[in-house]
C-alpha cells in the first residue's frame, strides 16, 4: 500500500501490517476529556484492539476518518451489497409463498424460479 495516498494516516506511522488491517475495519470515535473533545483512531490488529492518540484537533480527525472511508470503500461495498441480495432473496421467497396457492389453482407450479404448467397425465407416466 502506498503511504503517499493517505498523508494523515502516514503521519501516525502504522506499521503495514495495521494499515492492512484498516482497509476492513477501523474508527475514528470522538471522547469528551476536561472541557475538550479528544479524537482516538481504533481498529483491531491480531485480535486485540489498537489505538491511536489523533488529538483535539477535529480537522485532523475529519482527514484520517475520510482516508479511511477511501480505504474501506470496497469492503462497505460489498457489505451493502450482500445486503441487498439478501434483502432480494427474501422478498423473492415472499412473493413465491404468496402466490404458490394462486398459481395452484390454475395448474401452475413453482419449478426453480420458472413458472411451469403441470403436464396431463398420460399412459406411460403411470409406471
Amino acid at each position: 500500500m502506498m503511504y503517499s495516498e493517505y498523508p494523515a494516516l502516514s503521519k501516525l506511522r502504522l506499521p503495514e501490517r495495521a494499515m492492512e488491517s484498516l482497509r476492513t475495519q477501523g474508527f475514528v470515535c470522538a471522547e469528551p476529556r476536561s472541557r475538550k473533545q479528544i479524537y482516538k483512531l481504533r481498529f483491531r490488529l491480531d485480535s486485540r484492539q489498537h489505538v491511536r492518540f489523533l488529538g483535539d484537533d477535529a480537522e485532523v480527525a475529519r482527514e484520517v476518518q475520510a482516508e479511511l472511508n477511501t480505504l474501506q470503500r470496497e469492503i462497505l461495498s460489498r457489505r451493502q451489497f450482500a445486503e441487498l441480495r439478501r434483502g432480494l432473496r427474501n422478498v423473492l421467497k415472499q412473493s413465491k409463498v404468496s402466490l404458490q396457492g394462486l398459481l395452484e389453482e390454475r395448474g401452475f407450479h413453482y419449478h426453480g424460479q420458472a413458472i411451469r404448467r403441470r403436464r396431463k397425465a398420460t399412459d406411460h407416466d403411470e409406471f
